[in-house]
């Protein structure tokens, strides 16, 4: 999906996710881990093209990336390597 870029991946914990489209009012970010637990949640208003994600003090693994831009929602896998 063009509309939401997340680099570096895979990354030593933190990572950036980058918005395409600007058109929307909220975003909520969310990460959670592989037993489907929340590890990181993050909300943001329209203006935000940005978001930077910090999970370097969970363990190495692959972690979903959950992405809500109005309503919206994106997935996509990101992995934690240190």
């Amino acid at each position: 999906d063009n509309m939401v870029k997340v680099f570096p991946n895979p990354s030593k914990g933190e990572f950036l996710v980058e918005l395409n489209d600007h058109s929307f009012n909220t975003i909520s970010v969310m990460v959670m881990n592989s037993s489907g637990e929340m590890i990181y949640q993050r909300d943001e208003t329209e203006g935000t093209d940005r978001i930077r994600i910090d999970i370097s003090n969970n363990p190495n693994g692959i972690y979903m990336l959950q992405v809500k831009l109005d309503g919206n929602i994106l997935n996509k896998k990101i992995t934690l390597i240190k």
